[in-house]
């Protein structure tokens, strides 16, 4: 690099060396009477050529600028890897599936990704193609496949082939999720809290799994089942609440915890008492104030196992064939007490 430069300048120093000697030249020829002498203008043009010409030869010859060469090369290295970042989006696009872009979609959180080898076999999909509008075209869509029709000259017609590939892909999915591939895959993401966690406070953070409370599409949403109190709640996010509860079906949790039962986790063992000025409230409380609530149902069932239906005695006592029956039954009951003690006393003699 400085063997070029030297040799660049060496050049230079020749040319301009040249230009003098040419300049001088000229301005000795130039040198004639006053009534012969070009006038001013004309010869500060003539002089400024040779200047313009050795800018023009130094612009040529000098080396270039160590800034503006390193901007370029920062520019240069910038583009090339602006085109490499470029490709490789592109390429990655490319190779995402209708599944992986399904499942990554915001509120598809909940879903796990179907092999596709299980798709291509008819035998899963057995009875889908009579729940599911454009069937064929749908399948086609999950796939990656070629559709026969192009669609994009009707778009009302891709849009319904979209919301039917959603469909078929969840119903194939709920059936999925209950196969020894699918419960692991479920696993991982319920291990990693992905479902959200119970609200109760005495589940303490326990992890939730995605069910449905109806196996028919559009019924209802998914749900979340704590597997520790065994109740099923809401999602906390909107996004997941409009995901059809059909696509995780309703035995999923069930399946998983009968194929893996030391998964299940053990029921809490404290519970909610209610009190009131540090008093337990007993449940026949609650039922009379049922009873007594004017919108509140005639027969109250009891809650917990163990619990007195009150309103249930209530009514009984105040019947007066129910007191009848009562004070036969009582009779008996003294009666068969009275032949006992007697039979005892005899036979004692």
């Amino acid at each position: 690099m400085t063997d070029a430069y030297v040799l660049k300048s060496l050049r230079f120093n020749i040319v301009h060396q040249k230009l003098l000697f040419s300049k001088r030249s000229m301005t000795r020829r130039l040198k004639k009477p006053s009534h012969l002498a070009i006038g001013p203008s004309s010869e500060l043009n003539r002089r400024k050529k040779p200047s313009a010409t050795a800018s023009a030869t130094w612009r040529q010859l000098a080396p270039p600028d160590s800034s503006s060469a390193q901007g370029e090369e920062d520019q240069s290295v910038i583009s090339i890897e602006e085109s490499e970042v470029e490709g490789e989006d592109m390429s990655s696009s490319e190779e995402v599936s209708w599944i992986t872009w399904f499942c990554g979609l915001r509120g598809n959180e909940f879903f796990c990704e179907v092999d596709e080898e299980y798709i291509q076999d008819r035998f899963n999909l057995t009875g889908l193609n009579e729940q599911v509008p454009k069937y064929r075209q749908a399948l086609d869509m999950i796939l990656d496949l070629e559709p026969e029709d192009d669609m994009e000259d009707n778009p009302t017609n891709s849009d319904l082939v979209e919301q039917a590939a959603e469909m078929l892909y969840g119903l194939i999915h709920a059936r999925y999720i209950l196969t020894n591939r699918g419960i692991s895959q479920m696993v991982d993401k319920w291990r990693d809290h992905d479902f959200g966690t119970c609200p109760r406070v005495y589940c303490e953070n326990q992890a939730m799994l995605p069910i449905g409370l109806s196996d028919v599409p559009g019924e209802s949403m998914v749900k979340l089942y704590c597997p520790r109190c065994c109740d099923v709640y809401v999602p906390k996010s909107s996004k997941h609440q409009h995901t059809d509860g059909s696509y995780f079906g309703t035995g999923f949790p069930h399946m998983l915890f009968f194929v893996h039962p030391e998964l299940r986790p053990r029921k809490p063992s404290n519970a909610f008492v209610p009190r009131l000025y540090g008093f337990k409230i007993h449940p026949l409380a609650y039922n009379l104030q049922y009873q007594q609530a004017p919108n509140g149902p005639a027969v109250v069932p009891s809650g917990q196992p163990g619990e007195v239906n009150a309103s249930g005695l209530l009514n009984r006592l105040q019947d007066p064939e129910e007191m009848n029956r009562w004070e036969v039954s009582a009779s008996i009951v003294l009666l068969s007490w009275a032949a006992c003690a007697l039979w005892l006393v005899l036979f004692k003699l």
